[in-house]
């Protein structure tokens, strides 16, 4: 992941939700916003000169069509369609695919192929649909590149990312994301009941079977991938312990998500809260792939304290005052 990094010329840079609200805040010159107005301004400079990229995630766009009040919300919409200038970041479930094909070739010593697309433009990448169109059939229909690019710029547009967070039936917005919500706990739930049952077990065992559990997630993707390299399910397994923990170890998305999932359910001064899994969604994207992230204390320690940082090579904060000395 490093020399992917180290081979591009801008620097990506994800901001969590609230630094966007604290940005919006000193855009809008609202409450405590002038405190980030410095920033702001270096950050935009350092943007429309191509020195920096801010993409936005599914989690962005996800948590900005939660907030109830529209003004506010159309108010954000706009420092995070200006910022980012229509970039987005693919999310964990697309990059898994890639990562999980990468280590079967080269667990089973074989030629990987591709390499994932992290970064796109619009709102249909950032959920992991492209420029993808589909028939009345549900089968995709084939269009010409310039087509293709044509609805990506489109899609990339301020005025349409606006639009997107912003516009359509509120009544519909309210119902998505009551059921969002309610995904939301019933997540925290299971994942409460789970640390439960491995508290008196230790931390190993703890990540183990989390990794167990994983695995048996990720099954039906991981079934046709091991065939197109010639390789059965029972061959994946017949791997052992310390090989398939390994393997798992490699695949950057997952990685991340496993060691802040334990580092989570370890600290137990801490509830597990119904949005965690969005935190650990969308930092196990940015940490591998972006070169700066600043997200929440809590989750800044866990990643340094699993060195996250230094194996991917990415410089993690916790306060958006401090990305002012990596604009310069």
């Amino acid at each position: 992941m490093t020399s992917f990094k180290t081979n591009r010329e801008q620097l990506h840079i994800y901001l969590d939700q609230k630094n966007w609200i604290e940005l919006g805040r000193a855009f809008h010159k609202r409450p405590n916003g002038s405190r980030y107005r410095p920033v702001l301004e270096q950050l935009h400079r350092a943007v429309q000169v191509g020195r920096v990229i801010t993409p936005l995630s599914d989690t962005h766009i996800i948590e900005t069509r939660k907030r109830i009040d529209l003004p506010s919300r159309a108010r954000l919409a706009h420092v995070m369609s200006s910022i980012s200038m229509g970039w987005t970041v693919a999310p964990g479930h697309a990059l898994t695919q890639f990562e999980l094909r990468a280590q079967i070739a080269n667990t089973f010593s074989q030629s990987s192929g591709a390499h994932p697309k992290v970064f796109g433009r619009g709102v249909p990448f950032a959920f992991g649909l492209g420029t993808t169109l589909k028939n009345s059939d549900g089968d995709n229909v084939n269009m010409p590149q310039t087509m293709r690019g044509g609805i990506g710029a489109f899609m990339s547009q301020a005025a349409v990312i606006e639009d997107f967070m912003c516009g359509g039936d509120e009544s519909v917005n309210l119902s998505a994301v009551d059921k969002f919500r309610r995904g939301q706990a019933a997540i925290a739930k299971r994942q409460e009941q789970f640390r439960i049952e491995a508290r008196s077990h230790g931390r190993q065992v703890h990540k183990r079977a989390y990794v167990a559990n994983l695995t048996l997630a990720i099954q039906p993707k991981l079934v046709p991938l091991l065939a197109k390299f010639e390789r059965t399910w029972q061959d994946f397994l017949a791997l052992g312990k310390d090989r398939l923990m390994d393997f798992f170890s490699q695949i950057p998305t997952l990685d991340v998500e496993t060691e802040l999932v334990v580092a989570r359910n370890e600290d137990w001064s801490k509830e597990i809260h119904a949005n965690d899994s969005s935190d650990i969604a969308f930092l196990s994207v940015a940490i591998p792939y972006c070169d700066i992230v600043v997200t929440e204390n809590y989750w800044r320690h866990h990643a340094q304290k699993a060195k996250l940082d230094n194996k991917y090579g990415t410089v993690i904060l916790d306060d958006l005052l401090d990305l002012a000395t990596h604009l310069n």
